[in-house]
């Protein structure tokens, strides 16, 4: 749940509180960047490393206890701002707005990846496919352009999760 500078992971039955997560970085949209695994066993979160310094600490945890599993290394608020997050019981991937990719294992002994972006980019808002390996970005293309609408693909593979009928099925609200 987020009020305000608040971010709380709750109980999904009773809403109580049983982690406060710290606040969001600002800026950032929490369905883009507050992510559960499928299973509902895990949460990805971003927050800024204190009130002092604006850099951002990505942060997984067990959603029963809210106990922390692993955090990233802090990455400075100069550098290109997470757009949305994607998490299964593997790896939490984030995509930035140069297209760079941050991919992080679940499991604390295994290495964080940096991936670049093929190319030189500036995007504005993405969002991952259900397995995560395409993301739907809006890119802008000159200061005197429309933003074109792209798919990143990792792998590939199509899902068919980012078409618009099944955009619509998974976020219907939006």
């Amino acid at each position: 749940i987020v009020r305000g500078e608040v971010t709380h992971l709750c109980d999904a039955r009773t809403l109580k509180p049983i982690r406060d997560l710290g606040p969001l970085p600002d800026a950032m949209t929490p369905e883009a960047v507050l992510v559960f695994s499928p299973e509902g066993l895990l949460v990805a979160n971003p927050t800024r490393v204190s009130d002092k310094d604006a850099s951002i600490v990505w942060h997984l945890r067990d959603t029963r206890t809210g106990q922390l599993i692993r955090s990233s290394a802090p990455r400075g608020s100069e550098q290109p701002q997470p757009l949305c997050a994607w998490l299964d019981r593997a790896r939490l991937k984030v995509l930035h707005e140069d297209g760079s990719l941050m991919e992080m294992p679940v499991s604390p002994v295994e290495e964080v990846r940096h991936i670049p972006a093929p190319e030189r980019m500036k995007l504005t808002r993405a969002q991952f496919s259900t397995d995560g390996e395409a993301a739907l970005v809006l890119r802008e293309t000159g200061s005197h352009e429309a933003a074109m609408l792209s798919m990143i693909s990792y792998s590939g593979r199509d899902d068919g999760s980012l078409g618009m009928e099944a955009l619509a099925a998974r976020f219907p609200w939006s």
